[in-house]
Formats: structure tokens, C-alpha cells, sequence
């Protein structure tokens, strides 16, 4: 998981699926970065609910889930 902060609340990325490259590869770093800079959740969301995926193509289309903690 990769923690986040956007104002008071923190985010992590939860990847699904089996590990085909190592997550703290750079690039996927960079791919994470760059989907936290482009997500702005519209509406109040509670612990644990998923609030947006995305595909992480270098893992061989995994997907990862933003989730509020």
C-alpha cells in the first residue's frame, strides 16, 4: 500500500492480483503519483469503501483500488 495525504484525509492504494513486478518498482511508483495527482474524490466516503480504481498496465493490468483509511 502506498499512503497518501490530500488535506486532513489519508488515502492507500490497495493492488489486487499477484505481484508480477516488484511494487516499489519505480515506474510503478511513478504511475501511483501520477493517478494520486489526478484524483479529487466528489463526495464523502467512509473507511474502506472503495472509491476509484485504476489499471496499473506494467503489472500486467492490475487493478488498484483508492480506498479512504
Amino acid at each position: 500500500s502506498v499512503p497518501a495525504a490530500e488535506g486532513s484525509r489519508r488515502y492507500i492504494v490497495v493492488v489486487m492480483g499477484e505481484e508480477t513486478i516488484p511494487l516499489r518498482d519505480k515506474r510503478v511508483k511513478e504511475l501511483l503519483a501520477q493517478a494520486f495527482d489526478q484524483f479529487q474524490p466528489s463526495v464523502p466516503v467512509k473507511a474502506g469503501e472503495v472509491i476509484d480504481s485504476i489499471s496499473i498496465e506494467l503489472a500486467k493490468e492490475k487493478e488498484a483500488e483508492i480506498v479512504p483509511v
